[in-house]
């Protein structure tokens, strides 16, 4: 399916004024475009047979844990006769290409080609038979190209627009030093509880962090941590009276391992929450990890509540902004389960 670019190219047109007064220098502005959008330059044909459906099928994977289908990345396509000074400056960028000058396939990465903030994929070899077999082999590090940029500038704006009144609250009342960017508010805090949102007419983003002692070795299996968060998330009230937040039992919450940032290990466990009395729900990610120093499970939980718009920008906002996390005083990365009870 091509999609049109008319839009994109006008938004780039008006973006891009000012360049060509810099073009004899190394000056570059910022990458155009939306988060976890993708700009494919590709021939039609190829766009239309099984390289470009092959590539679809990569970029175009359910995002996870969504109530509807999203694709992890929006496409946009653009023959190679089409590539103007307007489209370099689009923040993601694929280009494909097969020819007897390849000896190879291969898949390479290009940063702040023709930008700042840019990726530039270029996917290369002989012919489309070899490209395609190696491109659907490498599948999930063609994603992670993607994803990893699209996380260091979600980073790099929470970074720059810090909240130090929150960030100082969060610390002292958790230990847990994390950039919230302005415009989030703090909502309501109990013992080793805090919780604070960003809330807008239809949408909201909530990050909820709390602690508690690490006092069995099943602390990161699926049911303790469902457990220990609905313990929580209860806390937080729902829109009617009696109401209350709580995780979904329909799907059980998947939880795998994951590192940020100096290598320290976090439980990443990603599922569905309601409300207990009510009509509510959405996707929730939490990150749990151990302060070796106070012997305590400190959790950063995330939840988005979008009934009307797609989730998967919003989640992955969230994600970016729970990955800035650290526990000043706490150096150790690892800790001895073996001493604790079942």
């Amino acid at each position: 399916m091509k999609r049109n670019y008319i839009g994109l190219l006008f938004l780039a047109a008006i973006l891009f004024t000012g360049v060509a007064c810099n073009s004899g220098s190394d000056y570059k502005k910022d990458a155009t475009g939306k988060p976890y959008e993708v700009f494919v330059i590709m021939n039609d044909d190829v766009w239309n047979g099984y390289p470009g459906d092959t590539l679809k099928s990569i970029l175009w994977e359910p995002f996870p844990m969504v109530s509807q289908y999203e694709p992890l990345y929006s496409l946009y396509q653009a023959q190679p006769g089409a590539f103007s000074n307007l489209l370099k400056q689009f923040r993601n960028l694929l280009f494909y290409r097969t020819g007897p000058e390849y000896a190879e396939p291969s898949i390479k990465a290009e940063y702040n080609k023709w930008a700042e903030n840019q990726i530039v994929i270029n996917i290369t070899g002989p012919d489309n038979a070899a490209t395609v077999a190696y491109m659907d082999q490498h599948r999930g590090a063609l994603q992670k190209f993607f994803d990893t940029e699209e996380q260091k500038r979600f980073i790099s704006r929470a970074n720059r627009y810090v909240d130090r009144e929150i960030q100082k609250e969060v610390f002292d009342h958790v230990g847990v030093m994390i950039n919230i960017p302005q415009g989030y508010k703090i909502r309501s805090k109990h013992p080793d509880f805090i919780w604070i949102s960003y809330e807008l007419p239809l949408i909201s983003q909530g990050i909820i962090i709390y602690k508690y002692p690490l006092d069995s070795r099943n602390t990161f299996t699926p049911e303790y941590l469902y457990e220990r968060r609905n313990e929580f998330v209860s806390l937080i009230p729902g829109p009617t009276e009696g109401s209350y937040m709580s995780t979904s039992d329909v799907f059980i919450p998947e939880v795998t391992q994951t590192y940020f940032p100096d290598d320290r290990l976090w439980f990443m466990t990603q599922g569905f929450w309601d409300v207990a009395g009510d009509f509510m729900g959405g996707p929730f990610t939490s990150y749990s990890t151990v302060n070796a120093t106070t012997r305590e499970v400190v959790t950063i939980d995330t939840y988005v509540f979008s009934p009307k718009y797609d989730k998967r920008n919003y989640v992955r906002q969230l994600q970016s902004i729970a990955q800035t996390a650290t526990l000043p005083g706490d150096s150790e990365t690892t800790v001895d389960y073996r001493g604790l009870p079942e």
